[in-house]
Formats: C-alpha cells, sequence, structure tokens
C-alpha cells in the first residue's frame, strides 16, 4: 500500500520556461513518473548544468519519464499508520 500520495498538474501555459542552449531551463520543475509512480522531483536548484539520476533506480525503472511540464500541486494524502511504523523505526 502507498504511503503517501502526491497530486501533480499540467503547468499553465502562461508558466513558460526559459531555455538557453546548453543550459538547464530556468523555473523548470523536474517530475519523473513511472507509470503512477512518484520517483523523482526536483527544481531547477538541484540540477547544475545536467541532471543527474541515480543509475540504481535507472535500472529499476527503465520505464521513467521525466516531465517539466508537470508541477507538485503541494497536496498530499498520508497512511498514518504507514507513516507511524517508519517514524517508530528511525
Amino acid at each position: 500500500a502507498a504511503v503517501a500520495t502526491c497530486l501533480v498538474a499540467r503547468r499553465r501555459q502562461w508558466g513558460k520556461v526559459e531555455t538557453k542552449v546548453g543550459r538547464p531551463p530556468k523555473g523548470a520543475h523536474y517530475i519523473g513518473l513511472s507509470g503512477e509512480e512518484l520517483l523523482f522531483m526536483g527544481d531547477e536548484e538541484d540540477v547544475d548544468k545536467v541532471l543527474k539520476l541515480r543509475r540504481p533506480m535507472l535500472r529499476r525503472t527503465p520505464s521513467l519519464m521525466i516531465h517539466t511540464d508537470l508541477l507538485d500541486a503541494q497536496l498530499y494524502v498520508l497512511d498514518t499508520k504507514a507513516v507511524g511504523t517508519l517514524l517508530e523505526a528511525k
């Protein structure tokens, strides 16, 4: 069962991403999805010229798609029992 669910939304048309050749886009948000599973979230602060992803993650999920047309809607649903178990284990 899922521990958390995150809502993502399409970027509005007026929320353009400024691009320059050889540089990461300014204002871009990177969301990595495999089907409906969220595997990666980052923004321009997390990228220093190149978006770096870990090889083990890429091996486990060859269908990973990185999107820049999605935004974190900042709505999260948490399973309190699972989160409580994680906190106790910590």
